[in-house]
């Protein structure tokens, strides 16, 4: 950005003659603004800075010319007392009314020829830039030329020095409401009209701060050239064709009939993925898209953390996709959804910004979020079908561990008992496994054994890393264990005997079964647990009291619900 250094006067400019104009792009505009200046009411409450704007955008010497051209009398009385400032002749020895007619006339007419063909040979590419951006975020006429008027005020010293303050501060909103429609040359319904749309601000290509008004940085350097001209990588990446089957997810009929015909519809969707992390949400959406042969656009979160800047590339990830032949995914998008507000949380988004959000778009669109807790009912009721992912179990971490195998050519590389054991050992995430095999291929082991040890030790340490039981429990073989050294007050075996019948009748799935083990410490009755799990083919998960109890109240119930929410 250019440094400021114009609002004491006109020396600066006049020592950088050469320099007045960066582009024929900055020189069309700023004659343009001045034209639409000198033909408003702006010419009557500003006729000084006007003047002097008109000095320094067409040089001092061009407007002397022509004013010894309309007013030969008073130049050649005045030439012999020295007074050649052009200031002093219009301010004490022209009048008024003649001087602003003779700007109406002669000078309006020589401003708009250089409106028409600026003299700078100096090209840029803002002018192709600005069309992308227009079509990308399908922005009217209107909006263009806020856009093309904010930019030059960020990058051009003539349109910050006059229009940011000195003949009026454009920068600021009620300054920019009332005659921003003057200085652009638009008609003001329609200037009104797309200020209350309000889509350059939804889309942040606008912002609003106390300041006043502002464009955002990410569009500044895209117009000045200094990101890449296909304005997509800014917002979103396109994913790639590899991806899981559909029939790899645990997904019933019901559900996929539901997201089927979602999918094949013309209209706006937006679809909820929810559950824990790395239970295969964001592979779903990929696997969708696949299986629809759909493009899937990624919204890509911004290097800075900037929230509005997350905003601004969702909707403009979304304006940019092809109603028919792409699905847009936002991915983490629980701070984008979460608009719940309480006395320990406060939301970054605003409520109506993401409900209208998703009324107004005419897309398909999956939302990935982890807490949906969080999300406000209203929000909800938005979506047209939400999806619930839970956690991986023991058979789904081996399916995603032979994908991943087989992708890096090593379907055959484990046993399918060494794999069973790593999956029982550790119950990491989708993530955690990708990662171990990652590790695996870029290690390149030639012994199995040196293998299998780097790819323990990766999944250990993400287990631990995420929180997962390490006790060790889980770990063991029990065949050694005996159900005779332990002291209870019934049958054990009969325990175990009832809940083998209870799993090869199928269960019943209307009624939960609830145990209550009580006792002294050290008596045996986790271990019991663990051989339980063990012999019925479960996963046992832990829950410890202190990740449950909380000091805020109502806390500790919803971590009850949350306990059992993804088992």
């Amino acid at each position: 950005m250019m440094a400021r250094q114009l609002r004491t006067g006109m020396p600066t400019f006049e020592r950088e003659k050469k320099q007045r104009f960066n582009s024929r792009f900055e020189e069309g505009k700023v004659f343009g603004y001045l034209k639409n200046l000198i033909g408003s009411e702006f010419l009557s409450e500003a006729l000084k800075e006007i003047t002097d704007f008109t000095c320094i955008a067409m040089e001092e010497e061009h407007l002397e010319d022509m004013i010894k051209m309309r007013f030969p009398t008073i130049i050649e009385e005045k030439k012999d007392g020295g007074r050649w400032s052009l200031v002093e002749w219009w301010r004490h020895d022209i009048p008024t009314d003649a001087f602003k007619d003779f700007f109406n006339k002669e000078v309006y007419k020589a401003v708009s020829k250089r409106h028409i063909k600026p003299l700078s040979c100096k090209e840029c590419d803002t002018e192709k830039r600005l069309s992308i951006l227009q079509k990308s975020f399908d922005l009217k006429m209107e909006e263009m030329e806020i856009v093309s008027f904010y930019f030059l005020k960020e990058t051009s010293d003539i349109v910050e020095c006059f229009l940011g303050g000195r003949v009026a501060d454009f920068g600021n909103l009620s300054t920019f409401r009332g005659s921003g429609h003057n200085l652009l040359g638009l008609e003001r319904k329609r200037f009104m009209d797309v200020l209350a749309d309000g889509k350059l601000f939804k889309a942040q290509i606008l912002l609003k701060s106390n300041r006043g008004l502002g464009i955002a940085q990410w569009c500044i350097d895209y117009l000045s050239g200094l990101t890449e001209e296909d304005i997509s990588h800014d917002f979103f990446k396109k994913e790639g064709e590899d991806a899981l089957d559909i029939s790899d997810f645990d997904i019933s009929e019901d559900e996929m009939a539901v997201l089927d015909t979602l999918l094949k519809s013309g209209g706006r969707q937006n679809i909820l993925l929810y559950g824990a992390p790395g239970t295969g949400k964001t592979s779903f959406a990929r696997s969708l898209a696949k299986r629809y042969g759909k493009e899937l656009y990624s919204v890509k979160t911004p290097e800075t953390d900037d929230h509005k800047e997350r905003l601004g590339a969702i909707f403009a990830t979304v304006n940019m996709a092809d109603r028919e032949n792409t699905i847009v995914l936002v991915d983490e998008a629980d701070e984008v959804l979460n608009s719940y507000k309480s006395l320990f949380f406060e939301s970054k988004t605003n409520k109506s910004w993401i409900n209208q959000f998703l009324e107004s778009h005419e897309k398909k669109v999956i939302w990935i979020t982890n807490r949906s807790s969080e999300v406000d009912p209203s929000t909800m009721r938005r979506f047209s079908f939400s999806m619930e992912f839970k956690k991986l179990n023991k058979d789904k971490r081996i399916k995603v561990i032979k994908y991943e195998l087989k992708k890096k050519g090593l379907d055959d590389y484990f046993s399918d008992e060494e794999m069973k054991d790593l999956c029982t050992a550790y119950k990491v995430d989708a993530g955690g496994i990708v990662n171990a095999v990652n590790t695996l291929n870029v290690a390149s082991c030639k012994e199995k054994k040196d293998a299998l040890r780097k790819v323990m030790t990766v999944l250990r340490s993400h287990a631990k890393a995420t929180g997962e039981n390490l006790d060790g429990k889980n770990e063991k073989e029990f065949d050694a264990y005996t159900l005779e050294g332990l002291n209870t007050s019934c049958n054990l075996k009969d325990v175990v005997s009832s809940l083998h019948s209870y799993e090869d009748q199928g269960g019943n799935k209307k009624i939960s079964l609830n145990i209550l083990l009580h006792g002294m410490p050290g008596t045996g009755k986790s271990e019991f647990v663990y051989y339980l799990g063990q012999r019925l083919g479960k996963e046992v998960i832990l829950k410890r009291c202190s990740e449950i109890q909380s000091m805020y109240v109502g806390e500790t119930e919803k971590n009850i619900a949350r306990a059992f929410l993804f088992i």
